[in-house]
């Protein structure tokens, strides 16, 4: 009787641990093609050339259940994910970027009439670290109507509703004299953003209750 009690918990486990992993982990995934080079070192990290129309894309993953970081403001919001598989990534000419860490930024008619919605990772080059980086996402529609509130969006952006849709990439270095140099600064023009599917809770399931399956098939 314990044995099936215990099959039953781990069965109970798989579908919380299934159902909680899907509702707060959201991957978005973007692409879209560079528009503009403004600064790239002679010593790139890029092993391809990066020129208009360069192809690039990417992904970031959200926690749905971040809070907003300024509740008491109607109009803005921002949430912050880091760690475990929160972040974003870029790939672009040849070379795979990964960073640990996301804030999506929410303007309901801020200043308005105008909505934004920001993607970014940033990371502020300093004396101790002397390099940083740049990767951000801006989306903005000048009617004020792309949104309807400073919440958290948990669908993709829907690109035609915003007149702007641009990326941000920057790659910098901190030299001894406090001056801050841009090794790398790119923009692009943003061509898509989609879901991308998360593993269904329901097909966890079932493979969590053809494994008790097979435990009991093989017991004596």
């Amino acid at each position: 009787m314990k044995t099936y009690v215990r099959l039953l918990f781990l069965v109970g486990s798989l579908f919380a641990l299934a159902t909680a992993s899907s509702a707060s982990t959201i991957k978005f995934a973007f692409a879209g093609y560079i528009t503009d080079v403004s600064a790239l070192d002679p010593n790139s990290p890029f092993p391809l050339p990066v020129e208009f129309g360069t192809p690039f894309s990417g992904t970031y993953t959200f926690d749905s259940n971040s809070p907003d970081l300024i509740p008491g403001d109607p109009q803005t919001g921002t949430y912050s994910s880091s760690g475990g598989v929160f972040g974003m990534t870029l790939s672009l000419a040849g070379l795979d970027l990964s960073y640990g860490g996301v804030f999506i930024s929410v303007g309901n008619d801020y200043p308005g009439p105008q909505d934004q919605y920001f993607a970014s990772y940033f990371e502020n080059p300093t004396s101790d670290k002397p390099t940083g980086v740049e990767l951000s996402l801006r989306l903005l529609d000048f009617t004020g109507l792309a949104l309807s509130n400073d919440g958290l969006p948990l669908d993709a952006p829907n690109l035609a509703a915003f007149q702007s849709s641009t990326i941000f990439f920057t790659d910098s270095f901190f030299e001894a004299d406090g001056v801050t140099i841009d090794q790398v600064e790119l923009a692009g023009q943003i061509t898509s953003i989609a879901v991308v599917p998360e593993p269904n809770s329901a097909l966890l399931l079932i493979t969590g209750l053809a494994v008790v399956g097979l435990i009991l098939l093989h017991r004596p």
